[in-house]
């Protein structure tokens, strides 16, 4: 019994702590995204015109905000989240 309401506060803790944190993504992920190549993606963030974060490993990780700044290069009326959407639905990783 007690290690039920364990495993509910700690799920529930990963809530929280969802809500507060920025969705980060790999620098694949957001190329893809974008509808760009990884290289050039690579290219912006090496030049400063995209923000990241480094793992301990030195490996880079993009937030949500940075990706929904970029224009699409497919069509100006995409929204950031439609974008999102999009993508997660035809990721071959889900």
């Amino acid at each position: 019994m007690v290690g039920v309401a364990v495993a509910f506060q700690r799920k529930h803790a990963a809530r929280e702590i969802d809500r507060f944190m920025p969705r980060l993504y790999t620098p694949r992920e957001a190329a893809d995204m974008l509808g760009i190549s990884y290289g050039t993606l690579k290219g912006w963030l090496y030049q400063g015109e995209l923000k990241s974060f480094q793992t301990p490993g030195g490996h880079h990780r993009i937030p949500e905000s940075q990706i929904d700044r970029c224009p699409s290069p497919n069509d100006v009326t995409d929204t950031p989240e439609l974008r999102r959407r999009m993508t997660q639905s035809v990721s071959a990783r889900n």
